[in-house]
């Protein structure tokens, strides 16, 4: 496989460039700094930047994919013989892939599965920057809710996080993620579109009926 077997799934999977922006946020502590979202093009170059910034962690993605490139490949595209490789979601990259941000399981309008990876410190940017995601994905796709997991080995931190960005606990997936030769259950969790408005536009001025 090479970087010309891969078609991109959207319009909106483009090679990242900082004209392409999606998301452009000051840093609250660094006035010259601007974290960007971009969208990313799903080639084997950009790929092999992720693999190799992101194999320093136990997991990638929440999943150990055990040193396995192709493993890695098939998290974010599936390949059938002689076919190009079909996108498994939309996928951003964050400044110059200091993270990503990315959507599966899409059944839009409806529901689509959220995630997030950072690979460097983001500060206190980090969670403004997700809720500009957010915002962004309730508005741009109009989404009734969203949804994500985090397995039981994740850090603590994770499960703070989700809960203070304005998800809801929904339940457990029991021993659903192999990692370190163990079993974990895999808690799931959803914002619905209605939630997210209430926290964060409380005096009802329509923040996500704004045309980006």
């Amino acid at each position: 496989m090479d970087s010309t077997s891969f078609a991109p799934a959207q319009a909106e999977q483009r090679s990242p460039d900082h004209n392409d922006a999606v998301i452009s946020m000051q840093c609250e502590r660094h006035a010259n700094v601007v974290h960007e979202v971009r969208p990313m093009i799903l080639s084997i170059e950009n790929l092999q930047r992720i693999w190799e910034v992101g194999k320093q962690y136990k997991t990638i993605f929440g999943h150990d994919y055990k040193g396995d490139f192709w493993k890695f490949v098939s998290f974010f595209a599936t390949v059938e013989d002689d076919q190009p490789a079909k996108s498994n979601g939309l996928f951003w990259v964050i400044d110059d892939f200091a993270g990503m941000f990315y959507l599966t399981n899409i059944n839009a309008p409806f529901d689509t599965d959220v995630h997030f990876a950072f690979y460097k410190s983001m500060g206190t940017c980090k969670t403004p920057l997700i809720m500009k995601a957010l915002d962004y994905c309730f508005n741009k796709y109009k989404f009734h809710r969203v949804s994500t997991e985090a397995p039981l080995f994740s850090a603590k931190y994770t499960f703070q996080q989700i809960e203070q960005l304005g998800f809801v606990w929904e339940g457990r997936r029991r021993s659903a993620r192999y990692f370190d030769g163990k079993y974990f259950h895999v808690n799931y969790y959803g914002l619905l579109r209605d939630e997210f408005v209430r926290k964060n536009d409380p005096d009802g001025i329509g923040i996500l009926d704004n045309e980006r």
